[in-house]
């Protein structure tokens, strides 16, 4: 299947927080990966924290219908049309109550706005153009919303891959927004995109350096879930992590930076953001977050979570409207996120993480390492030595200790291995596994 086949199969598929168009998006992610990708879930009502996992939420119906049986909302047409999580609701209404019932955009009046209302009853909901909306005649309107919720499962996708080190890299993506492009199909696209090519790299070279874990979740209660049922395995596993959303238009690339701005994801995606794009990217600080990093970088769970976008939640006029549409993003778009995904893939296993065995500095006289004679020569080298141990935290690979410690590459590769022979650093595992 090709990149623009399984754009739009799954674009019109109904997806909300749980239901039957979840599982199907899933499946067809799965069979574009050759049935990698596990199809989980999680119970309804099953409680994490304040939080409760939903009941399936299923359309039969959603219709509006003026005098002349014209369709002035349908469902069927377009699934924002119709607010997510509306109840049941059939017969007559006038125009006065019903625009009570319609929510547009002033600003962009030929958009079709996104809404949720995913945790309140007794309530449902149509959206439309406010250029339609201005055209409503002072009439009865049949209106006919037929859903259902019931219980069921809120489903999620993982796949993983084991590598020589327990630790892993993390990648998020989530599959519960309908009808939207850019920001919902181009993050589980990437990611599809990325674990083929790593299958394909994998084929080459056998076995991985870091373990990788590939997650497709509903956003928020999906990543809250998940994170609360492995949370122990997580805090003492993940390495480093990104959230793929937005990433389906040609603009640059933005950075979203974890909440400190100098974990490992950060780290990693900075080089190679760098090393591919030289200064033709932008960062964006934690504050400006708007996707799952939120849950993975809350302060309890507190693991390095980055995200990479091109055209950025909220900083776009189509976001989450219909004209966020199938022409809106790019093939091209998409591959190039795609490559960018794949090259900071390529950075981690060509990364090497140390971290220092000892509380405090260690006595490098007793391995033979400080001089017996102190001159400005000694000193000096004994300074580049303990300021490369000092950067030893595990969040740094070499290129990132070499430039905080402003050396040259090779020299401190070399000193990186001298020490690790030595056993003053360990390389890659954490002291506790």
């Amino acid at each position: 299947m090709s990149i623009k086949k399984l754009i739009t199969t799954i674009y019109k598929i109904p997806r909300s927080l749980a239901g039957p168009g979840n599982r199907k998006t899933l499946k067809i992610l799965s069979n574009f990966c050759n049935n990698r990708i596990k199809v989980k879930s999680f119970k309804s009502n099953t409680k994490f924290n304040n939080w409760k996992i939903p009941q399936e939420w299923i359309v039969k119906k959603g219709i509006i219908l003026d005098k002349n049986k014209n369709k002035i909302i349908d469902y069927n047409r377009n699934n924002l049309e119709l607010v997510v999580n509306s109840e049941s609701f059939k017969g007559y209404i006038s125009k006065k109550k019903l625009i009570k019932k319609i929510f547009t955009l002033k600003e962009s009046p030929n958009a079709i706005p996104y809404v949720t209302k995913y945790y309140s009853k007794n309530f449902w909901g149509v959206c439309m153009k406010y250029k339609d909306f201005q055209k409503l005649e002072d009439t009865k309107y049949f209106v006919e919303i037929d859903t259902k919720k019931k219980n069921g499962k809120m489903n999620y996708g993982e796949y993983f891959i084991k590598g020589k080190s327990r630790l892993e890299i993390v990648f998020s993506t989530y599959i519960c927004h309908p009808q939207m492009a850019n920001n919902e199909l181009s993050g589980p696209v990437v990611m599809a995109l990325l674990i083929n090519k790593i299958e394909k790299f994998l084929i080459k070279n056998k076995e991985l350096n870091f373990s990788y874990r590939f997650l497709f979740l509903p956003e928020t209660i999906g990543s809250i879930a998940y994170i609360s049922s492995n949370f122990r395995k997580l805090k003492k596993y993940v390495h480093a992590g990104y959230i793929i959303t937005c990433v389906g238009t040609k603009s640059k690339f933005k950075l979203v930076l974890s909440p400190k701005g100098n974990s490992i994801s950060d780290i990693i995606a900075k080089q190679t953001l760098t090393k591919k794009l030289n200064k033709n990217w932008e960062t964006r600080s934690f504050l400006e977050r708007g996707s799952d990093e939120r849950q993975w970088c809350s302060p309890k769970v507190n693991l390095p979570f980055s995200s990479i976008c091109r055209s950025k939640y909220g900083e776009y006029k189509e976001y989450h409207t219909s004209l966020d549409n199938l022409n809106f993003i790019s093939i091209q778009g998409i591959k190039e996120s795609q490559n960018l995904y794949f090259e900071i893939f390529k950075n981690f296993e060509e990364s090497k993480f140390y971290f220092s065995n000892s509380i405090g500095e260690p006595k490098l006289d007793i391995y033979g390492l400080y001089p017996k004679i102190s001159t400005l020569k000694t000193r000096k080298k004994i300074r580049n030595l303990m300021n490369i141990i000092a950067f030893c935290d595990g969040k740094n690979n070499e290129y990132s200790i070499a430039e905080k410690s402003k050396l040259k590459i090779n020299y401190v590769k070399k000193i990186l291995k001298n020490l690790t022979d030595k056993g003053i650093l360990r390389e890659q595992k954490r002291q506790y596994d």
